[in-house]
């Protein structure tokens, strides 16, 4: 089943640039060699700890089971979980849906995403929505960006997941959130380093 969960992070923006600006010299890489999936990052991106991780985890658990009465099991391998000092943040996790078909997954997907957006409903928050696709260095992303609102109508966050399906029914889906649009043009740049290479 498709990660279910609402990853909470309270981000601020650091002094706004544009991808002309950005020098990517001098990020570290992750890799991952199982699926052949490598990403860069910035050097003052640091990476979360199993606490931290944990804490974000629970908290988008916790409130999936409220609204849906439903135990969410936790069925993904986490990856590469990143902040900056301003608390911009990048997940990423890896699910293996090799034992089910490809009706199962589908129906999987469309589950969870229902079963999110309600729960995001539930609590009250004004949100909108779209699907989409995008491409990453010759990686195709399933896409799904929500914008949150305050009570008096100003957007305060924007989080952005993106699902790319592996041959092997594996599944990389890497979560982005800032909270202004400037923000995010390094989170997008460290997305645009995505590689995929033979594992």
């Amino acid at each position: 089943m498709k990660k279910l969960l609402i990853i909470v992070l309270i981000c601020s923006c650091r002094t706004a640039i544009t991808s002309e600006e950005l020098d990517t010299k001098g990020w570290n890489e992750y890799s991952n060699e199982s699926i052949g999936w490598t990403i860069r990052y910035p050097s003052d991106y640091s990476i979360m700890s199993s606490e931290e991780i944990r804490f974000i985890e629970s908290g988008g658990q916790n409130a999936l089971e409220e609204s849906s009465e439903l135990e969410i099991e936790k069925n993904y391998k986490n990856l590469l979980w990143l902040k900056d000092g301003g608390m911009n943040g990048l997940t990423s996790i890896l699910q293996d849906n090799s034992s089910l078909s490809e009706s199962e997954i589908k129906n999987s997907e469309e589950a969870a995403d229902s079963l999110m957006i309600e729960s995001i409903r539930s609590q009250g928050i004004q949100f909108n929505y779209s699907f989409g696709f995008e491409e990453f260095s010759g990686l195709r992303f399933k896409t799904l960006e929500a914008n949150y609102y305050s009570p008096n109508g100003t957007k305060f966050m924007t989080q952005k997941s993106f699902d790319h399906y592996f041959s092997n029914r594996q599944v990389l889906s890497i979560t982005i959130n800032y909270t202004a649009d400037s923000c995010g043009i390094e989170l997008d740049q460290i997305l645009n380093s995505s590689r995929k290479c033979n594992p």
